[in-house]
């Protein structure tokens, strides 16, 4: 199949199914805030993608306007073909497990909200390992690359751009040892080539002192072997439940180690988590930019309603997003377990009234 028939294919398929109206286990993803058929590296860089090619410069989005083709960064901003764009985004971490109508479905809808990204996981094993592009030893699942890039392919048709999260410690994922994880993200970086709307958390919260936990050492490693498949590829590594100051720390010792290009902390979830925001990141980047910083802060996990017993409401999460667009982060992630496990529902049959009612109102909150 040759690239432009590919490209047609996926456009057509992303316009019916619009016009049709259409943690190891959840927890353990928000751990730090919660103290909560295989192929190889080298057939994932030989030989076509699971759609016949990536897609080009000719692609355009559902409603024949150009699809955003390279995702950058501009100061501390990120960019969708050089344009300075706040990134709105919601966690979609079951995306690899999605069946593709469920894909197609929820991303139109998403992107007809404003959403402009999601966060899906590389390395996530709910319901089961099918959702996981990684294997213990290295390798990659081909079914579960070929379903992340037909998400990929499909965000890019919508003007959509996706964080791909890698997680260290994975059982029967990326729990083989820190050499086999760096081959296998090594694989990811060499199968994502032709994907420019895509950025790589290299290991989720990795300051956590479990399975999870990667030195700044080790960071910079898998930030080297991407960059030697992909030197344009963004790449960041994020932090668990620290407050600003600690996490301040940790991105300045980060940053003086590893080739990283913003800063993702997942900040605590408290009483004051989204009144607290703006001045959350403020405080952040003014110590950062003290030690001779100034990078990009993005807000990839906020508070979620379901974790522990929160059921913090709308104005909380409005809240939260304004403060960060405020505060100039380079964007906000909307936080939920709705995404968790995508193999047999969508995201809205499974996000509650309060969550469907927020992202209604979101994109407008931060000025999209």
């Amino acid at each position: 199949m040759t690239q432009p028939i590919a490209h047609a294919l996926i456009a057509a398929l992303v316009v019916a199914f619009s016009a049709c109206g259409g943690d190891d286990d959840p927890a353990r993803s928000d751990a730090g805030n919660e103290q909560d058929g295989a192929i190889g590296t080298d057939a994932a860089t030989d030989g076509p993608s699971a759609l016949d090619g990536n897609t080009g410069p000719d692609a355009t989005n559902p409603d024949g306007g150009p699809a955003p083709i390279d995702l950058g960064l501009a100061g501390r901003s990120f960019t969708f073909d050089g344009v300075e764009t706040f990134m709105l985004s919601i966690s979609y971490y079951g995306g690899c497990a999605a069946p593709e109508a469920t894909v197609v479905s929820d991303l139109a809808r998403l992107a007809s909200l404003g959403f402009n990204n999601v966060r899906v996981w590389a390395a996530w094993p709910t319901p089961s390992l099918a959702a996981s592009v990684l294997r213990s030893d290295g390798s990659l699942d081909a079914d579960a690359l070929a379903r992340l890039e037909l998400l990929l392919d499909t965000a890019r048709a919508h003007g959509m751009t996706v964080d791909v999260t890698f997680a260290y410690g994975i059982p029967g994922a990326s729990d083989g040892g820190f050499d086999s994880y760096r081959t296998g993200i090594d694989g990811v970086a060499a199968a994502l080539l032709g994907h420019r709307n895509v950025f790589f958390d290299l290991g989720n919260e990795r300051d956590v002192g479990d399975e999870r936990y990667l030195s700044a050492e080790q960071v910079r490693d898998l930030a080297a072997a991407v960059r030697a498949r992909d030197p344009s590829r963004l790449v960041t590594a994020s932090l668990g439940g620290n407050a600003p100051s600690d996490a301040a720390t940790k991105y300045i010792e980060l940053y003086s180690v590893a080739d990283i290009d913003f800063a993702t902390p997942h900040f605590p979830r408290d009483d004051v988590w989204a009144a607290e925001t703006q001045a959350r990141v403020e405080t952040m980047r003014g110590l950062v930019v003290d030690a001779g910083w100034d990078r990009a802060i993005y807000l990839q996990e906020d508070a979620r309603r379901g974790y522990g017993s929160a059921t913090w409401p709308k104005e909380d999460f409005l809240t939260a997003a304004t403060g960060a667009h405020a505060a100039s982060a380079a964007g906000w992630c909307f936080h939920n377990d709705a995404g968790f496990d995508l193999g047999t529902q969508t995201l809205f049959d499974q996000l509650d009234d309060v969550e469907l009612d927020t992202i209604d109102e979101l994109a407008s909150a931060v000025g999209l």
